[in-house]
């Protein structure tokens, strides 16, 4: 068995499961909903439609930045499953810690 050959691999299907992962968050208002995959990349921004008025500006600035940040707690959520799961199957258990360079951010 190639143990680097099967880490690599490994690797290499974590970063891709990553990229597929899409979480979404909103704000409290539902105002604005952002969507991040699971290596913290912001993938999407929606924004409702009957709040773009020059005069709600600050609020949805306030409510950008609200979204966007349960979106990346979301999301290092799901990718500290995959991260968990894909170092189970390659045999090394609670050394998941050793892929944090794969751009899914510091766990919470």
């Amino acid at each position: 068995m190639n143990c680097i050959g099967d880490i690599m691999a490994g690797i290499q299907r974590l970063r891709e499961a990553l990229s597929r992962i899409t979480v979404a968050a909103s704000d409290d208002r539902g105002l604005v909903k952002v969507l991040v995959n699971g290596r913290q990349e912001v993938v999407g921004v929606e924004f409702n439609q009957s709040f773009l008025r020059p005069e709600n500006a600050g609020v949805l600035s306030c409510a950008v930045i609200e979204a966007f940040s349960r979106a990346v707690a979301e999301s290092r959520r799901a990718a500290q499953k995959e991260l968990s799961e894909t170092a189970g199957s390659l045999g090394l258990g609670s050394f998941a810690d050793i892929f944090g360079g794969l751009g899914v951010g510091t766990f919470d």
